[in-house]
């Protein structure tokens, strides 16, 4: 499921509401409604960020904002959010963007407004300076704006508006104060000290417009869509536009050639408005006004290197009446009459300015109720002969694929499908232009759209950039990279191991014939090496000789292991422990300075070994009196460590590195099948009923009962939650509903600020995989039986999973981002 944006139509209708609603009188904001009061008077920018963890993770991952940083060295707005997004941010939070000044860098120009239930950030750590107050905290690097002059109470009800425009289903929503010249260059391009209007410089009695941008930012698109307030004193050429009703323009894509660079379209359906609109533009009356009241829509194309116009015609008759004294017949082509026009300013005049900078075009020629002018007669015969042939862009896949992305009417439409080639899509008389700035940086694989609704006051607009070849913007979805067949049936893994001698993830895995077998991540064998038993639990890595050289660690029921990378036995191993019934091994590394431990369970008895097989003679808790349910866990909080033992008999051990009781716990837990982790600042865990368990460093015990099934799924990571629940997925307090079916338990993974949640339904053999929000991520389910690994296998930033694959088989995906 993805995000997707409500169209530009009905999101129209919903503002045009809220603007007789508002118009006589301006309300306080509904959502926190005291947030803007501390905005600085000379705020020059606004973000508010509805998703912390999902627009930090798009803006870090989409590759056009990775293009247009490499584009210029101004410090840009992007820059600014790049360092601001290092701190923790709680959702709903406002950053305030303000010049430099002689003082002071625009890097360090801003201020954060959050809840006052938002995690702290500490001054002490990070050099910046923390206030709270009236249920909120500010936070700056810049002491002054923490306490200084804010806006005044006069100027805040325009920004108020704004504000409750903005759509809480996209990750951010840029805030810009009157009108700049294109909300993709502020974001992208704009050194801050150039940004448009700050509000300290203008009288107090003058009230703000403020213009609010939805962005979307995915991975292979970058989608911007608003409301732009257009002060009445400021003219453009969307001025001409203003009152006529919506169109579906996208129909004047059917005479699109299939190789066009792009096309332009207006729409005319009220002739009257747009010729009273024109006269106020011009100071004076049209020339040809039949031409126009006879028209429907305007469109503009280039075709190669010719221009072509469309003018969509409600009246034929009086279009070739008008041309008549101008126009003389040129040839037959396939049945169509071409004419060759003597006055190219008919056209020109007409329609003043929209075509003050096309060349002159000479030939015309009807097709159905469409007249088409051209500037050179074999760009006329090729576009007929495509019309004739339904062989145009809008007629073929491409556009398909495109048309789900385009809202079905509008006042204006722009598609430049080779936009780094378009003269007409910089041009100045174009209502749609791209600032020439953004046009260079645009990587060839990327196409343009652009909308227009527009309204007496307002403009609502989206902008898109999407990626040719997968308009989506999420690439080109999953895709199986190879499935391996093994030996015997998988008994353990499949596992991602570390290769030093490439860089990339190997494969590790064993079937049921105790075969262990090393692959590259392109399913090349390296070797297979039998093994007394069955893995237990995971296969972990180590550096034993701190060279860089990695090897792998595990214990089967009757031994400790350790293989080098070529899976030869590294000395002193193989332990063997008599009487087996060892447990999954962990590795500890406390300091992160490659001194081991090696801990792992024998029934009731804990045995710690360093990385060279001695006993850990220091370590007091080998006895728990218990069989050790799990792995050992280890958790660092600040300065100090917490090992973590579940027993067989309910308790829960704490201890220190040395075995010390850490934190006494003297209740009594019915563990269910799920781990121990730490979440929001407490050790958590679920019993069997379905109470989720909390235990502080200090001791402090919570129980919040979630009524869940016996046999439901649990996984944590510091900051989110998930839970399956017979056939319901919860994820940050984000639920949704699975189809029936037997699942395994959630496994979160978090890759280049990305959380993917997966889980597999064993009894139908779908994996499926999740974002934060428990959408699901495209191209899933695929087929698997198991719980998998992730991690990006070659640092290409698409990330690949590895699973069980049918009985004997294991899979790799590849997620093409």
């Amino acid at each position: 499921m993805q995000l997707r944006f409500p169209s530009l139509v009905l999101r129209s209708l919903a503002l045009l509401s809220l603007v007789l609603v508002i118009g006589g009188c301006l309300p306080e904001i509904q959502d926190n409604p005291a947030a803007e009061e501390w905005i600085p008077a000379q705020t020059t920018a606004l973000i508010k960020i509805h998703d912390a963890e999902r627009f930090r993770s798009d803006f870090r991952n989409n590759s056009l904002i990775l293009s247009y940083r490499k584009a210029s060295e101004n410090f840009r707005i992007m820059d600014l959010v790049e360092e601001v997004l290092n701190l923790e941010i709680e959702n709903g939070a406002l950053l305030a963007i303000l010049p430099e000044d002689s003082t002071r860098t625009a890097a360090q120009h801003w201020l954060l407004i959050m809840p006052e239930s938002a995690s702290p950030v500490a001054p002490d750590s990070t050099g910046l300076h923390r206030k709270q107050e009236k249920g909120f905290v500010r936070i700056s690097p810049v002491e002054a704006l923490v306490n200084g002059q804010r806006i005044a109470p006069e100027q805040r009800p325009l920004l108020q508006r704004s504000l409750q425009t903005a759509n809480p289903r996209a990750s951010a929503t840029l805030l810009l104060p009157e009108a700049g010249e294109h909300p993709l260059k502020d974001l992208l391009l704009t050194p801050i000290s150039k940004l448009p209007v700050q509000l300290g410089e203008l009288p107090l009695q003058n009230q703000i417009n403020w213009s609010a941008f939805d962005l979307d930012l995915r991975s292979d698109a970058l989608l911007v869509q608003g409301v732009q307030i257009r002060p009445d004193s400021l003219w453009d050429q969307r001025k001409l536009l203003r009152g006529i009703p919506v169109l579906p323009l996208q129909e004047s894509f059917r005479l699109m050639p299939e190789n066009a660079r792009a096309m332009f379209s207006y729409s005319l359906q009220e002739p009257q408005v747009f010729l009273s609109n024109q006269e106020q533009w011009l100071a004076r009356g049209n020339a040809y006004p039949a031409l126009v009241e006879s028209s429907e829509s305007l469109s503009l194309l280039e075709s190669g290197t010719k221009s072509l116009t469309v003018l969509g015609s409600l009246n034929p008759d009086v279009v070739l009446e008008t041309f008549r004294p101008f126009s003389s017949a040129l040839e037959d082509f396939q049945g169509i009459q071409l004419y060759a026009l003597t006055a190219n300013e008919v056209l020109t005049e007409a329609f003043e300015p929209l075509l003050n900078t096309v060349p002159e075009l000479p030939y015309m020629a009807q097709l159905d109720s469409y007249f088409v002018f051209s500037e050179d007669l074999e760009a006329l015969r090729d576009l007929i002969s495509a019309y004739s042939r339904k062989s145009t862009f809008g007629y073929s896949e491409r556009f398909d694929q495109l048309e789900e992305f385009i809202t079905s009417e509008s006042s204006a439409l722009a598609i430049a499908l080779e936009p780094g080639s378009s003269r007409y899509l910089t041009d100045s008389a174009n209502i749609l232009a791209l600032p020439a700035a953004l046009q260079s940086p645009l990587p060839d694989s990327y196409l343009y759209t652009a909308q227009l609704n527009s309204s007496l006051t307002r403009d609502l607009l989206e902008y898109q950039f999407r990626k040719k070849a997968s308009p989506s913007g999420s690439g080109t979805g999953t895709r199986m990279v190879f499935n391996q067949k093994l030996e015997g049936t998988i008994l353990a893994g499949p596992f991602f191991l570390k290769n030093h001698l490439t860089g990339r993830l190997d494969i590790a895995v064993q079937d049921d014939q105790h075969q262990l077998y090393l692959y590259s991540d392109t399913g090349k064998l390296f070797w297979k090496k039998s093994l007394s038993g069955p893995i237990q639990g995971k296969i972990g890595q180590v550096d034993l000789f701190k060279n860089g050289r990695w090897q792998m660690a595990f214990t089967t029921p009757g031994n400790l292991w350790i293989l080098d990378r070529n899976g030869r036995n590294v000395a002193p191993f193989p332990r063997e422990f008599p009487g087996g019934n060892l447990g999954p091994l962990a590795v500890f590394d406390y300091e992160g300075n490659q001194n081991y431990r090696l801990v792992f369970s024998q029934g009731s008895k804990i045995h710690m070994y360093d990385g060279q097989g001695k006993v850990v003679r220091g370590f007091k808790y080998t006895d728990a009196g218990s069989s050790v349910l799990g792995a050992p866990q280890h958790f660092r909080v600040g300065t100090r460590d917490y090992l973590v033992f579940r027993l067989e008999s309910g308790r829960l051990e704490i201890r220190n590195r040395v075995g010390d009781t850490r934190v006494s716990v003297k209740d009594r837990f019915d563990f269910s099948g799920n781990g121990v982790y730490y979440y929001r600042d407490a050790f958590a865990f679920t019993e069997k009923n379905g109470t989720l368990v909390t235990i502080t460093p200090r001791g402090k015990i919570g129980r919040n009962p979630f009524s869940l099934a016996g046999d439901h799924g649990m996984f944590a990571t510091a900051k989110t939650l998930a839970l399956v629940n017979e056939n319901q997925l919860r994820v940050k307090g984000n639920t949704t509903d699975l189809d029936l079916g037997v699942y395994t338990g959630p496994v979160i993974f978090y890759l280049y600020d990305i959380i993917y949640v997966a889980l597999t339904d064993i009894q139908s053999q779908r994996l499926y995989l999740f974002r934060s929000d428990a959408s699901g991520v495209s191209g899933f389910p695929v087929e698997a039986n198991g719980i998998p690994d992730m991690a990006d296998t070659d640092g290409d930033r698409n990330p690949e999973l590895v699973v069980r694959y049918r009985d004997s088989a294991f899979a790799l995906y590849r997620l093409q981002r």
